[in-house]
């Protein structure tokens, strides 16, 4: 499987003053990537993740030739039976780091290489206003493990 490399996700943070109806996505969307000055084709894939805590939403566009995201690799890392009720999951690779609610994306961010892993969930924790339930630092190796089962 072909993943779109972290140091090459490109995507955008849009702030909202009210959840987007769902009737608008495309053309909220559309307009954004515009503004934004991104490029964007018919055959490649965009991905919305909505951030109620924010009032934002984060948009990425996923180049044709690639299948997923990087950050997708860590929902291996959740069994289908389990019951997830406002679980908040917290991963970090080099300078990135991304969020899980309920076993399923949520926010990503990059961010400073020496940011203190405790300051940092603290930060998080109170952005977000959430308890964070797990987080885990990877390495390369970790990740490439990770693709191997994908």
């Amino acid at each position: 499987m072909s993943f779109l490399l972290f140091e090459d996700i490109d995507f955008i943070e849009i702030e909202v003053s009210e959840k987007i109806e769902e009737k608008n996505l495309k053309s909220f969307i559309l307009s954004n990537l515009e503004l934004n000055n991104k490029k964007y084709t018919q055959n490649e894939k965009i991905y919305l993740s909505c951030i109620t805590q924010l009032k934002s939403y984060q948009i990425f566009i996923l180049p044709t030739s690639y299948k997923y995201f990087e950050f997708q690799l860590f929902e291996i890392l959740y069994d289908e039976s389990i019951n997830l009720d406002e679980i908040y999951d917290l991963y970090l690779y080099k300078n990135y780091v991304v969020l899980y609610k309920n076993a399923t994306f949520y926010y990503f961010q990059k961010i400073s290489n020496n940011l203190d892993l405790d300051d940092f969930l603290t930060l998080i924790a109170k952005k977000f206003n959430i308890k964070i339930n797990d987080c885990k630092r990877f390495e390369k190796f970790e990740l490439d493990e990770l693709k191997d089962l994908a």
